[in-house]
């Protein structure tokens, strides 16, 4: 059985963020083939080719030919002998007017001599994207076996037609091809290739072709999505060794430890089919008691149910879920919401003598709270609480995990039923200090008191946290919240005396920006007290501590008493000029040492999906690639630079961010402008220019938000659904659709870029509307909804901007307003 959280688990960051904004990567679908609009059109079979009996490398192509097709346009455009052709149809394909685009080359068709081929491709990729399979395969079948220069992009084309009709043999006949020619991101095709194969039911070609895989040439994620298959494949074989050998490879790189314990149980699986049953089951029974409330402890005890099923179909007495004590069983049962089989285990549990009884009245207490019956939650759970009390200071890990579990389950019961659960948080925290949740436990009744109008206490609760606890996660925003407290009713000399003995002690070694985000509060106290003076004196520290971190803007905006109504003109951004690379490049040799280790080849890879239509895949490859390298400058420069070429702003834009990142932490000279402007591109200038005027709203803005919701990446999906450029949810867009149109309006136009970022910038504009043109309030409305805006407002105007975003409620909204202010600054910086 597949696992379901590779990706999640394998990063070898502790954050896996990868912006300087510390903002996520918008979510991007897993691979066109899979989600594309057509997945669901065709219902005839498509016309096929047929694999070679036996693969033999295509002929040579000219080497010189392909090499000048690289550029930002796919190898078909570029290949389109007239050149104003080329350009005019283009620029309506990447503006995704695909009706005129169509028009415009099928016209082209009837005429078309040595550039036949190139028409009908651009032709296909236009149908493709909007889900005729049909017509797209018609136009791809032709040219699929004719060598030169697009061969490559007319197979991947014409691989992913089929998966998306589910037309899985096909498909891999045609991987057969593209095999066959040896191309740059063969571990890429390989993978796709075994997947036809699984979806195909030939398991044993799709054993094959993994194990042709060089996996130490992947990333970390995918290198184990591949072994995770792998391993999979080989125990259906019943090749036990290579299934054991593959998960141990997993195991040899993967560092998250809920994930480790998930590929643990995956080899239990394989050790339980070969008769090491002790080991398997010891595996699982730990699994199932450090991880119940995650799949690796589900996964386990289904396996021991799948083995007491076999037992009871041999009439073999000794069933092998009966070696798992009922308690643990119990644990996961209640994580799966599972209640009556919980319960059931917890009874079977306390008729023996050596239950541990604390354990039982737990999970009880727990179950009732689950159901909603605080009376006898509370009982349960004050029951484990006095046996648990008994034990003292306990070291065990799990136990202590359970201790926490039972008292913050108290605190919930006791709060929704109109309790004060701060009472109970800081009992928990006196009478079990030295918990690693101790810290936790005060922040959750400090929110709780500052929420219900009680800030004396809640600050001396954060005040007490940043005391006992400096070196906890909640440290610092105690400290900062013990002051703000004080500062938001009216007593600034307070909150300034608080924030001076933060500063103190984030002397120690904080982050710059840690140390920006406290003195641009400082400022704020000091101005309210009348010290203009110092609070220009704090702000200037925080720009000089974090220039380019929301903090350092915030305290530039600040001194300059910069309004953020946003006016009803602004100036149109500079024209952004050609990448002077070799600046770039002098100042990356100035400081950065070499790499040992050369992936440029993976970069190469990357940007070949690209270019033949494998987008998402790019995307995700190349993501992937450049976080776990993201000191690896050499390499950053490289993907940056050729990233640009190939017009994949989403790689170039993270790669750059990262490299400068990594000079500002080597202490190298301040980046280029050059760079800068690869991180922060102003993409699709045209539309941009256009919407912005149409709807009164500042470009560069408008530019910011589109960086922020999808780094210009036009096929960006998000998990929630949200489409394209500026991530527009399907139900909005219907909504803006029935506002402005156009009266064809299909879910899919959402992705295309000329509709997404018209039906943004009115968005955003219509935001701009509810608060008098507070930009700030516009960008909470276009991330939350209006009737957010209105919740967290209270339907008034913002009277203090910075204690308003300080205490959004939602950590997202947040995230975003500040995200976007800071890139929007950038990004005046940059081109005004």
């Amino acid at each position: 059985m597949a696992l379901a959280l590779v990706l999640a688990a394998c990063a070898t960051s502790p954050d896996g963020k990868p912006t300087l904004d510390a903002n996520p990567a918008p979510a991007v679908a897993p691979n066109d083939a899979t989600t594309g609009a057509g997945s669901e059109q065709s219902e005839a079979p498509l016309p096929t080719v047929e694999a070679p009996a036996t693969v033999e490398p295509a002929a040579q192509v000219d080497e010189r030919q392909v090499d000048e097709a690289e550029s930002a346009w796919p190898v078909c455009f570029e290949l389109i002998a007239d050149e104003r052709l080329r350009t005019d149809a283009y620029r309506l394909y990447e503006r995704g007017e695909h009706e005129s685009f169509v028009e415009q080359l099928s016209a082209r068709r009837g005429a078309a001599g040595a550039d036949a081929q190139a028409v009908d491709l651009c032709l296909a990729m236009a149908h493709l994207v909007d889900g005729d399979l049909a017509a797209g395969v018609s136009l791809l079948l032709p040219w699929a076996e004719l060598a030169g220069p697009l061969q490559h992009q007319t197979l991947a084309m014409l691989a992913d037609a089929y998966e998306q009709a589910g037309q899985w043999q096909p498909a891999s006949n045609v991987y057969s091809m593209l095999l066959a020619l040896d191309p740059p991101a063969q571990e890429q095709v390989l993978w796709r290739a075994a997947r036809a194969n699984v979806q195909a039911g030939d398991e044993s070609q799709a054993l094959r072709r993994l194990q042709q895989i060089d996996t130490a040439l992947l990333t970390a994620a995918f290198r184990a999505q591949v072994l995770e298959e792998l391993a999979r494949l080989a125990r259906m074989s019943n090749q036990w060794e290579l299934a054991l050998a593959a998960l141990d490879e997993i195991q040899s790189f993967a560092v998250q430890p809920a994930y480790r314990m998930m590929i643990e149980v995956e080899r239990a699986r394989t050790l339980l089919s070969i008769g090491d049953d002790e080991t398997a089951l010891a595996i699982l029974r730990q699994a199932m008691v450090e991880y119940p409330d995650q799949v690796a402890g589900q996964q386990a005890l289904l396996v021991l149910r799948e083995l007491a099923a076999e037992g009871e179909e041999d009439d073999d007495d000794a069933k092998p879920v009966s070696l798992v004590e009922p308690l643990i069983e119990a644990r996961v049962l209640y994580h799966s919401h599972q209640n009556e089989a919980a319960e059931d285990a917890i009874k079977a549990a306390l008729k023996t003598r050596d239950a541990d009884r604390a354990e039982a009245y737990a999970l009880r207490g727990l179950i009732s709270a689950a159901r909603g019956q605080p009376r006898s939650a509370l009982a349960e759970l004050d029951r484990a609480i006095t046996l648990y009390s008994q034990r003292g200071q306990l070291e065990d890990a799990v136990t202590q995990r359970r201790i926490a579990e039972v008292w913050f389950a108290k605190a919930d019961v006791v709060k929704q039923n109109n309790g004060d659960p701060s009472k109970v948080y800081t009992l928990y925290a006196s009478r079990y200090a030295r918990h690693p949740d101790a810290p936790q436990a005060l922040q959750l009744a400090a929110r709780y008191l500052a929420a219900n109008e009680q800030p004396g206490r809640a600050a001396d609760l954060y005040a007490r946290i940043a005391a006992e606890y400096p070196d906890s996660a909640m440290a610092e925003e105690a400290g900062l919240y013990a002051g703000l407290l004080y500062y938001q009713n009216a007593d600034p000399e307070r909150a300034r005396t608080v924030w001076a003995s933060e500063l103190q002690r984030l002397e120690a070694g904080a982050a710059d920006e840690s140390r920006a985000r406290i003195l641009v509060w400082t400022g704020l106290a000091l101005r309210d007290t009348g010290d203009l003076l110092g609070a220009g004196e704090a702000w200037k520290q925080a720009t000089t501590l974090a220039p380019d971190s929301y903090w350092g803007v915030r305290a530039t905006d600040l001194m300059a008493g910069t309004s953020l109504r946003l006016g009803l003109e602004a100036a149109m951004p500079a024209a952004s000029p050609p990448t002077a690379w070799d600046a770039v490049e002098d100042w990356v040799s100035s400081w950065a040492l070499s790499s040992e280790v050369d992936l440029r080849e993976q970069v190469s890879g990357g940007l070949w999906m690209w270019r033949v239509g494998w987008q998402s895949d790019a995307v995700s490859r190349l993501y992937a690639l450049a976080t776990q390298e993201r000191s690896n400058a050499p390499l950053l420069l490289y993907m940056a630079r050729e990233s640009e070429v190939a017009g994949c702003r989403y790689i170039a834009s993270v790669a750059a961010e990262y490299l400068i990142r990594e000079g500002q932490q080597r202490q190298a000279d301040a980046a280029p402008d050059d760079l800068w402007r690869v991180a922060y591109p102003m993409a699709y200038p045209e539309l941009v220019a256009e919407y912005a005027e149409r709807y009164g709203i500042d470009p560069l803005l408008f530019t910011a938000l589109i960086r922020q919701e999808s780094r210009f990446y036009a096929r960006a999906v998000s998990s929630a659904g949200a489409r394209g450029l500026t991530q527009v949810m399907p139900a909005t867009g219907k909504w803006i659709a029935e506002s402005i149109g156009p009266e064809d309006y299909r879910e899919t136009l959402l992705t295309r870029p000329y509709l997404n970022l018209r039906y943004g910038a009115w968005y955003l504009n219509f935001g701009l509307g509810l608060r008098g043109r507070d930009w700030p309030a516009a960008l909470v409305a276009y991330n939350a909804g209006p009737g957010s805006l209105d919740l967290l407002t209270e339907g008034r105007e913002i009277v203090d901007y910075d204690l308003f975003v300080e205490t959004l409620a939602y950590s997202e909204t947040k995230a975003y307003v500040t995200g976007v202010y800071r890139q929007y600054r950038i990004y005046e910086r940059l081109y005004r």
